[in-house]
């Protein structure tokens, strides 16, 4: 027996075809935020072959009306995605393998996860820091750590001119994915003006050298044992062998998710090593998983980076901090003039009730 989530239910598209819907539609399909949302905005690009849709339009035309063809063809993707998933494991369908991010178009597969719209926050808001906190005749290095697809990174090396990325990850088959990114942005795209060094490396095994500017996101989630109460009530009514299709882990690479310590393994890892990498006047910044965490995070932070001035980005995703800004060698008046033009080079979105969009902040954890 396979169970679902969602795909057995009767289909509401014809009652108000929205955007705000859609996505609806997209969590009962069980699927991770991050790919529903991809594959509304690719369908949705159909409506405007001239113009690139990211999830940030999607949350800024929740009300916009949908052709019923159009959203027929999202629904049917959302199925096949689910069911490719079951056949071939953990392949990511072709309407998964690019996305627009800060922008820009990047490709993803199997071995990289499909990046969160609080990422693009949170690299918005790094190259904002950037802009205003150094001297742009300055020739900075960067480095993006456990990369992926390379997103952060090349989004950031793509904006601000005389810096050097270097983009890391354990993975290797990460690595390539990154690889085709800045080939594209380099040759295609022509907007990556900067050196882009590529480093197979566990966190800082071989990295070397001091850097104005480091970025991470690394496995932050706790537990990949989630089973939908649903698959409990079909055991318990007498079900047997049940395949369930479990939307957090399908098309997304298991290195790139899970950590020990409850998600916070890496963060101590990360941060214990920091001091030997940054320069006098840097920027950190840690993506990780929100409110669970926030307190845990700053802890291993102050711990092992006394000296550091820190601020929380709030996303405008139910008010939760998403990432951590670690300044040094920054007075706190420096760092709190530029923040509001920092916030400003964030794309706006209209706030929402509905989908607990808020008015996003940067700012001391718990204000």
């Amino acid at each position: 027996m396979i169970y679902i989530p969602g795909l057995h239910q009767k289909p509401w598209i014809n009652d108000n075809p929205t955007i705000a819907n859609a996505l609806i539609e997209g969590v009962f399909s069980s699927l991770v935020e991050t790919q529903y949302e991809c594959l509304l905005c690719k369908v949705l690009e159909r409506m405007k072959s001239d113009s690139k849709i990211d999830a940030f339009y999607l949350y800024n035309h929740l009300e916009q009306e949908i052709p019923i063809e159009i959203l027929k063809q999202y629904n049917y993707l959302l199925a096949s995605v689910v069911m490719s998933t079951i056949l071939q494991g953990k392949e990511k369908s072709g309407f998964l393998n690019e996305i627009t991010f800060c922008g820009k178009e990047f490709y993803l597969d199997k071995n990289v996860l499909t990046p969160h719209i609080q990422t693009q926050e949170l690299t918005y808001a790094t190259i904002g820091y950037i802009e205003e906190l150094f001297d742009n005749k300055q020739s900075l290095k960067a480095l993006d750590m456990c990369c992926g697809s390379g997103v952060i990174g090349l989004s950031i090396a793509s904006a601000v001119k005389n810096l050097s990325m270097v983009l890391s990850d354990i993975s290797i088959d990460a690595l390539k994915v990154s690889v085709v990114n800045a080939k594209c942005l380099e040759t295609s795209i022509k907007k990556l003006n900067n050196q882009v060094q590529v480093i197979l490396s566990n966190l800082f095994e071989n990295i070397h050298g001091m850097y104005d500017i480091i970025t991470a996101n690394p496995p932050y989630l706790s537990n990949e044992e989630r089973i939908p109460k649903e698959v409990y009530q079909l055991l318990a009514d007498g079900a047997e062998e049940v395949q369930y299709y479990q939307g957090a882990l399908s098309n997304e690479p298991n290195i790139s998710l899970f950590a020990k310590d409850n998600g916070l393994e890496y963060y101590r890892l990360i941060t214990e090593q920091l001091n030997n990498h940054l320069k006098e006047r840097s920027l950190s910044v840690l993506e990780f998983g929100g409110n669970s965490q926030q307190h845990a995070v700053n802890d291993i932070i102050i711990k092992y980076l006394k000296d550091a001035e820190i601020l929380y980005l709030y996303s405008m995703k139910n008010n939760s901090p998403r990432a951590a800004f670690i300044f040094r060698g920054f007075t706190s008046g420096e760092i709190e003039k530029v923040t509001p033009k920092v916030l400003k080079k964030i794309p706006p979105v209209k706030l929402s009730k509905q989908f607990n969009i808020t008015e996003r902040r940067i700012n001391k954890l718990g204000n």
